[in-house]
């Protein structure tokens, strides 16, 4: 195989990472503790070789320059979002976060849900039950509990274009 080709390293099942490397070697040995997200716009000098350390819980794929990742202890670990250089952008202060769509990114701050843009800015405040990424302009939201709350979709503003009326919804 092309040493130009990516593939993901298989890692145990409950490992907690993501460790990228290349064609042509099996997976390092700290690949296989922890995992690191390794990305670059040229495949490294040599077959296997991390390019961003293992150090996160998790990590998602990158997207616009960004990929999100969770720092700290397995239980109580927060989310940011770091460059290809393995440096933080928006630092690691989220409870919980998705990936970035449109521009936002849905983050859950406590009980709450808003979105934030690249800066790490909150553009939407926090205060949905949960909430989705944008898709065509819209997210779906929830205002209530899981048991008696209603989604509908709002705007890139923040306004309800459609008022939370339904048990369950998706994206456009």
């Amino acid at each position: 195989m092309s040493e130009h080709l990516w593939t993901r390293a298989a890692l145990p099942a409950l490992a907690m990472g993501l460790s990228l490397i290349s064609c042509g070697g099996q997976p390092p040995a700290e690949a296989q503790r922890s995992l690191a997200v390794a990305a670059s716009t040229a495949p490294p000098t040599k077959p296997g070789a991390i390019v961003i350390a293992p150090q996160f819980l998790d990590a998602g794929d990158f997207i616009d320059g960004l990929a999100r990742v969770r720092t700290g202890e397995a239980l109580t670990g927060k989310w940011g979002w770091i460059d290809k250089h393995g440096t933080f952008v928006i630092p690691a202060r989220f409870d919980e976060a998705y990936a970035f769509e449109e521009g936002l990114a849905p983050v859950r701050v406590g009980d709450n849900w808003g979105y934030i843009d690249k800066t790490g800015a909150f553009v939407i405040a926090a205060q949905f039950s949960d909430a989705w990424k944008f898709s065509e302009g819209l997210a779906p939201v929830r205002v209530g509990d899981r048991e008696t709350g209603r989604w509908g979709y709002i705007d890139r503003q923040g306004a309800f274009v459609v008022n939370p009326q339904f048990a369950e919804t998706g994206n456009f």
